[in-house]
């Protein structure tokens, strides 16, 4: 009996062990989809998916407080896409990667050449050319294909739930798409 405790225990510690480790590898990637622009950009996504569900109810009055209404899932949507960006990232790349990754797009340079490139100081540039010609950089261009492409299913499978999600809201409001 004190075996199958023994065993139980031993098996329960490396579960959460495992556990915990994975969600901080998640947590990882989370902090650094935001710090890259990945967040801001479904957001970007969130809201213009909104100008198309207008358009397709363009013949329907809809409330100000029912579009509210849908609206107030929001950041709990756009952080289950996080979580299933991870997935993803999780696939080509290491802690340790996502580590570098997450530090090199919060700095400076990263954030530059994010708004605007051609502003970039020659230091910044050199720091980018840097981060990309070491070893985090050229992991990234050889996953980059297949990483693009689960990345595109995951955001197509993502806007596709969505999208069918505020248009079923929008229904049981008891709006008529009018297309």
């Amino acid at each position: 009996m004190k075996i199958g405790y023994l065993f139980l225990t031993l098996f329960l510690a490396i579960c959460f062990s495992t556990s915990a480790q994975s969600d901080a590898f998640e947590a990882g990637i989370i902090n650094y989809l935001d710090n890259s622009g990945i967040r801001a950009q479904y957001d970007q996504a969130y809201e213009e998916m909104f100008l198309v569900l207008a358009k397709n109810f363009r013949n329907t009055e809809i409330m100000e407080e029912d579009w509210t209404t849908i609206r107030e899932d929001k950041d709990k949507t756009i952080d289950q896409a996080m979580v299933l960006l991870t997935s993803a990232y999780k696939k080509h790349f290491s802690k340790e990667d996502i580590a570098a990754m997450t530090d090199f797009y919060g700095s400076e340079a990263a954030k530059q050449q994010r708004q605007d490139p051609t502003a970039l100081t020659v230091a910044q540039q050199e720091e980018i050319n840097g981060f990309y010609d070491g070893k985090v950089g050229q992991k990234i261009e050889n996953a980059k294909t297949v990483l693009a492409s689960d990345l595109t299913r995951i955001s197509e499978q993502w806007a596709r739930e969505l999208f069918g999600s505020k248009m079923t809201q929008l229904v049981k409001m008891g709006y008529r798409n009018q297309q």
